[in-house]
């Protein structure tokens, strides 16, 4: 079992993609589900989308401004900038509904699809503060139910989680 009451912090969120639509569920503690949503989003999107962010935090990284604008020439692909791409990953995958009953959430386990896991997830600025997710919540990807299950164990009184080799980021 956790401590320090974190139990009532953790949330789970569930994504599934589907007829070019990603549904998000968002559940508590408890297992009830606080807030669903669906965006439509093609995967190839999806993935230029993670591409161009990656591309630009790797541009400010790695190169002085002269010479990133000669890089930035060659590849056409990805013409947003790392705010825009952000903000529109932040859109995606963590839409208003479930941004807002993020806020007092102190831990997350992600279950994702396609190539969620791959995109700079703390680096997404969901709320109107600007807070990244990094700077406000601890969170963890499982890649399957049953390594969810082993993280959290079913109850009758809802999850009583206990963490085996958590991952967290």
């Amino acid at each position: 079992m956790l401590g320090d009451g974190i139990g009532e912090k953790m949330k789970f969120l569930f994504y599934h993609f589907k007829n070019d639509t990603i549904s998000s569920w968002l559940f508590n503690y408890t297992g009830h589900v606080e807030a669903l949503q669906e965006v439509a989003i093609t995967p190839d999107s999806l993935i230029v989308l993670e591409n161009t962010l990656k591309f630009r935090i790797d541009v400010e990284n790695k190169f002085s401004a002269s010479r990133a604008s000669g890089y930035e020439r060659t590849s056409r692909k990805y013409r947003l900038t790392e705010s825009e791409a952000t903000a529109q990953l932040s859109k995606i995958l963590l839409p208003t509904p479930i941004a807002d009953k993020l806020t007092d959430t102190r831990y997350l386990l992600i279950l994702p699809c396609l190539n969620i896991s791959s995109i700079p997830f703390g680096m997404l600025k969901p709320w109107n503060n600007r807070a990244t997710v990094i700077d406000s919540i601890a969170y963890s990807f499982v890649h399957n139910l049953r390594e969810f299950f082993d993280t959290a164990q079913a109850s009758k009184t809802g999850f009583r989680y206990t963490l085996q080799n958590p991952v967290i980021v």
